[in-house]
């Protein structure tokens, strides 16, 4: 791998809009894991997009769990691949 690399990250949200509620709370979250599993260039990005009443706490669990579920996945399937 080329360690002269300089890698950046950037996000953007903004609520939605509706007619009924001018006062609409943004209730998206996002995730950026760089290095995943210690993996150097190895990165987890991810839109929580929330919706509807519980939205905010929808897309905060989905940012607190998701990241980590999918390394714990990734970890898994290299020591099986180590098993065989």
């Amino acid at each position: 791998y080329n360690t002269n690399v300089i890698t950046r990250f950037a996000y953007s949200t903004r609520e939605g809009y509706s007619v009924n509620n001018p006062n609409k709370k943004n209730q998206d979250n996002f995730i950026l894991a760089p290095n995943m599993c210690q993996t150097f260039h190895q990165h987890f990005f991810s839109v929580c997009d929330g919706h509807g009443q519980n939205g905010t706490q929808s897309s905060l669990l989905i940012k607190m769990k998701f990241a980590n579920d999918v390394a714990e996945f990734i970890k898994i399937g290299k020591e099986q691949q180590k098993a065989v």
